[in-house]
C-alpha cells in the first residue's frame, strides 16, 4: 500500500533524527533519543524490504536484557498473503553455527572435552591430508576454520551423503593454505565439532540441542527437523529473484548432512532469548547456564581470517565500528539470516529473512549498528583498496598483483601462489608468514597518485614496478591477437556456424569430487553442460546450465535450482572455455599488450582484454603457438591454464583446462570427443531421464 506524503515526509524526519545519533554510541544516548532510532530502523526495515524485493523479514533488537523491538515485516508466504511474524519460523542456516560452538563449550564447562583435544581423539577415523595439519589440527581449530581447506560444500549439497561420509571426505581434499595461515570458512569442519561433542554425551546432536540450549532458554518453537516437516502455517516459504525480476519460491531442504553446522531454523521471538542469554554470560532468566569465561572463549579471535576480520568459535569479530561487534550471518537457498552481539554497549539483535541473494539481512544489520554503535572506521579498507591492481616492471618482463580482501593485503609474483601480506610500515609490506614466498614491498608516489609504484624485493634481489602501463614491443597487439585468432581458427570463419560438442570429466582435488559430463559452444557464443559428480566414488547430482531458443536457464537435482543468464551460465563452471575469442574487434572495448614473460619455458605475450561487460582479464599468448595458454580473470583473479590443444575440423581447441577460482580451489577438465555437430544437441536442456554413463 503507497505511503502518503506526510507518512514519507515524517519517515524521512524520523530517520534524519536517528542519521544525527549515528556516531553517538547507544549508551550515550538519552532513553529518548534511543526510542526515536528504534522507531526510524523500524521504518527503515519496511522500506528496505521494499527496495530489495524480499518478502519477509522478522527483526528482535535487546538492550540491556530487555527486548526493545520484536516484529514482523512482509509476508512469510505471498501465495497466500500471511504475513511474517516474531513466531514465523525461518531458515537460520550459518547462524546454526554459534549453537553447535555453545554446546562445544558446555562440554569444556562440564569436563566432557578440551578445546586443544585432537577431533580424533573422539572420532578414530577422522583424517586430514595435508600431514601438518592432521598432527596440529584441534576441536577449536574445526569452529574457527583455521584447517588449510577449503569450503568442501558440493559434497553436502547434494543430500546424497551422510554426515560420516562428508567428515570422511576431507582425508581426501588437498589444502589451499598451509594450516593456520587464513581462515577458510568450511561448514563440514564445523559438522565434526558438533559430531564429536554429541558423541562425548552419548546423544544425537539434535537431543543435545534441545537439552542443553533450546529447553533451559524456552526456544519453543527452535527446530532441527527438516522444513519440509514443519507445519506449513509456522514455516515461512523460502523465495529468489530471478533474472526478470520477478519474486520465486525457492524449495531446498538438504542440510542435514550438516546439521550443526546449518540445521537450525528459528524464530526472531525464540532468537531474542539466545542473544539474551549471550549478552547475559550464559544466564537466562536469573539462571547461569555455563561459566561466563568458558562461554566467553566463542568471542575471542581464534582465527584470523585474512581479510581483517577474525573468526571466533562459531561467530567473528570485528573492530571496525566504535564497539566490538561480534556476529554470524546465514544463507541456504530461499533465506538469509543475522545476529550481532555488541557486549560492550549491551546490545544484540537477530535479523530473519525469506529471500535468496538480495542480502536483506546485512542491510538491517548495517542500519541497527550503524544507529545504535557508530559507523565504522574504513580508512584500513580504503588504503588497502587504493594499493591493489597489478603493476609491470620496468623491464615487462614480470607482473605483480595486489588484491585485497576487506582490509587484508595480498601479492602475486609472475602467477605464483598468492601471498598474504603485512603491513610493516605505513607504506611497507612483507610476507605475514614465513611458510610463503619471501616477498618485501614499498608502495610509493608516483605521478602525483599514491600506490602508483612499487619497489619489490625477494631472496635479495629487487625490481621495481609501475602501475601497468602499455608495452611499445616488437609486436603491436593487433597483429598479436590476429595471429592468435588465425592459430585457432586457421583460414576458416572468425565465427562458429555450428556448435562444437564434448565430453569432458571433472576434477576438485580441494573438494574430493568429480564429474562426468558433455559440454557445447555453439553459435553467437551459446554455451551449455550437463554433468553428473560424484563423491567417494557415489554418484551425487547432476547439474545443468546453458541458452537456448526460449533464453538462459539451468536445473540441477537433488541440489540447488538456479536460472542463469548472461556471464552467469559461465560463471557458474569456467569463465571461458576451451574456445578463445574469434572476432576480438567487436567482443572488446580496449585491448593493450603489457608484457613479454617467460612462463612453463617459453615467452608469452601478456595481453589486457577489457570486454564490453564483465571484468577485465589477461590472456598469456604463446609466441611460439600464439595461443592463449593462461587467463587471469578479475582483481582477485580466477586462473586458467590451457594445455593440450586438438585440432577439430580446422579449429584448434584446448583439451585440457586447470582452473583456480577466487578461493583457491582447483578444478581439471580434460575434454575427449570433441566434434562439430549441425544443432545443439538434444539433451541440452532435456536432463530427464538421460543418463551420463562412466
Amino acid at each position: 500500500m503507497p505511503r502518503s506524503p506526510l507518512a514519507v515526509a515524517c519517515l524521512f524526519a524520523l530517520a534524519s533524527v536517528a542519521s544525527a545519533q549515528a556516531d553517538k554510541p547507544a549508551d550515550t544516548m538519552s532513553q529518548a533519543q534511543f526510542d526515536r532510532a528504534i522507531r526510524a530502523l523500524d521504518g527503515e526495515f519496511a522500506a528496505t524490504l521494499q527496495r530489495l524485493k524480499v518478502p519477509g523479514m522478522a527483526v528482535a533488537i535487546v538492550k540491556d536484557d530487555k527486548v526493545v523491538l520484536l516484529k514482523g515485516y512482509g509476508y512469510a508466504n505471498l501465495a497466500e498473503k500471511r504475513p511474517a511474524t516474531p513466531d514465523t519460523i525461518f531458515e537460520i542456516a550459518s547462524c546454526s553455527k554459534a549453537f553447535n560452538s555453545a554446546l562445544v563449550l558446555f562440554g569444556v564447562d562440564q569436563g566432557k572435552l578440551a578445546l586443544s583435544d585432537p577431533p580424533r581423539k573422539y572420532l578414530t577415523k577422522f583424517h586430514l591430508r595435508d600431514p601438518e595439519a592432521d598432527r596440529k589440527l584441534t576441536i577449536a581449530d574445526l569452529m574457527c576454520h583455521r584447517s588449510g581447506l577449503p569450503r568442501t560444500d558440493d559434497a553436502w549439497s547434494s543430500g546424497e551423503l551422510s554426515t560420516d561420509d562428508c567428515i570422511r571426505l576431507l582425508a581426501s581434499s588437498e589444502p589451499t593454505y598451509p594450516y593456520g595461515l587464513v581462515g577458510q570458512y568450511s561448514n563440514i569442519l564445523v559438522q565434526t565439532a558438533g559430531s564429536v561433542v554429541a558423541k562425548t554425551y552419548g546423544m544425537t546432536w539434535p537431543a543435545l540441542l534441545q537439552a542443553k540450549i533450546l529447553g533451559p532458554l524456552s526456544m519453543t518453537s527452535t527446530t532441527t527437523i527438516p522444513s519440509r516437516l514443519i507445519e506449513p502455517k509456522r514455516m515461512a516459504t523460502g523465495y529468489r529473484v530471478n533474472p526478470e525480476g520477478e519474486i520465486k519460491p525457492e524449495a531446498w531442504d538438504h542440510e542435514q548432512a550438516i546439521v550443526a553446522a546449518g540445521g537450525v531454523k528459528s524464530t526472531a521471538r525464540d532468537m531474542a532469548n539466545w542473544v539474551r542469554f549471550h549478552l547475559g554470560g550464559g544466564s537466562f532468566e536469573g539462571k547461569q547456564l555455563i561459566s561466563p569465561g568458558v562461554l566467553a572463549e566463542a568471542y575471542k579471535p581464534w582465527g584470523d581470517y585474512g581479510n581483517g576480520d577474525f573468526a571466533g568459535l562459531g561467530w567473528f569479530r570485528n573492530n571496525d565500528r566504535p564497539a566490538v561487534v561480534i556476529s554470524h550471518d546465514g544463507y541456504l537457498t530461499g533465506f538469509q539470516a543475522y545476529v550481532g552481539l555488541v557486549p560492550d554497549r549491551h546490545l544484540g539483535f537477530a535479523i530473519l529473512t525469506n529471500n535468496a541473494g538480495q542480502s536483506a539481512n546485512f542491510a538491517a544489520a548495517g542500519l541497527i549498528l550503524d544507529r545504535l554503535v557508530g559507523k565504522p572506521d574504513l580508512t584500513k579498507e580504503h588504503a588497502v583498496a587504493k594499493a591493489q591492481g597489478f603493476f609491470v616492471d620496468t623491464s615487462h618482463r614480470h607482473i605483480l598483483r595486489l588484491f585485497a580482501r576487506g582490509t587484508v593485503l595480498y601479492a602475486s609474483l609472475d602467477s605464483s601462489q598468492r601471498v598474504r601480506l603485512a603491513s610493516s610500515g605505513a607504506d611497507d609490506w612483507r610476507t605475514f608468514d614465513s611458510r610463503q614466498q619471501e616477498l618485501v614491498l614499498t608502495l610509493g608516489d608516483f605521478r602525483r597518485d599514491k600506490w602508483q609504484k612499487v619497489h619489490l624485493s625477494s631472496k635479495g634481489e629487487g625490481l621495481d614496478f609501475m602501475r601497468s602501463s602499455e608495452f611499445k614491443g616488437a609486436v603491436r597487439v593487433a597483429e598479436i591477437l590476429d595471429r592468435s585468432v588465425g592459430a585457432m581458427a586457421g583460414k576458416g570463419s572468425h565465427r562458429f556456424e555450428r556448435t562444437l560438442a564434448a565430453r569432458y570429466q571433472m576434477r576438485c582435488p580441494n573438494q574430493g569430487t568429480s564429474g562426468l559430463g558433455l559440454w557445447y559452444f555453439g553459435p553467437d557464443r551459446q554455451l551449455g553442460y550437463l554433468e553428473q559428480d560424484y563423491a567417494l566414488g557415489r554418484p551425487m547430482f547432476f547439474v545443468q546450465a546453458g541458452v537456448g531458443d526460449d533464453g538462459p536457464k539451468a536445473a540441477q537435482t537433488n541440489a540447488r535450482l538456479d536460472e542463469l543468464h548472461g556471464n552467469d551460465v559461465l560463471d557458474n563452471w569456467l569463465v571461458s572455455t576451451p574456445v578463445q575469442e574469434l572476432d576480438w574487434r567487436h567482443e572488446f572495448r580496449h585491448v593493450e599488450l603489457l608484457a613479454e614473460v617467460e612462463r612453463d619455458g617459453e615467452t608469452m605475450y601478456v595481453v589486457r582484454k577489457v570486454p564490453l561487460a564483465g571484468p577485465a582479464f589477461l590472456d598469456y599468448i604463446s609466441k611460439r603457438t600464439w595461443l592463449v595458454r593462461r587467463r587471469e580473470v578479475g582483481d582477485v583473479p580466477i586462473v586458467e591454464q590451457f594445455d593440450d590443444f586438438q585440432v577439430v575440423d580446422g579449429f584448434t581447441v584446448a583439451s585440457r583446462i586447470t582452473a583456480n577460482d577466487s578461493l583457491a580451489r582447483t578444478y581439471e577438465y580434460r575434454f575427449t570427443d570433441m566434434h562439430f555437430v549441425e544443432e545443439t544437441p538434444h539433451w541440452a536442456f532435456h536432463p530427464a531421464g538421460w543418463k551420463l554413463k562412466d
